[in-house]
């Protein structure tokens, strides 16, 4: 018996463990979405509303930088750029920056 509830509480333990990190996920997306979609200094769009689809892009790049001991060295840098693609309810089309 004590088998039994300890696999029981086990997986009720994964199970809200699962439902947090997506929650998680879901709002650090969503944050991205209403990054993108927002315009500096305007009203922030609420992404819950929209159907948002986001866009990623790896841009590779080779920069001058200079560590703290001075010696001036190249370096290739990875960045990656998120951009939010949505459509309101009306159906209009709105593209992030």
């Amino acid at each position: 018996m004590k088998s039994t509830w300890d696999k029981w509480v086990q997986e009720g333990n994964d199970k809200r463990k699962a439902v947090s990190d997506a929650q998680r996920k879901l709002g650090d997306a969503r944050g991205m979405a209403e990054l993108s979609l927002s315009r500096p200094n305007g009203a922030t769009v609420d992404a819950s509303t929209l159907d948002v689809e986001m866009a990623t892009k790896e841009v590779l790049m080779s920069a001058s930088v200079r560590p703290p001991n001075g010696q001036p060295a190249t370096k290739n840098l990875k960045a990656v750029l998120m951009r939010a693609k949505a459509k309101d309810a009306s159906g209009k089309e709105l593209s992030g920056r």
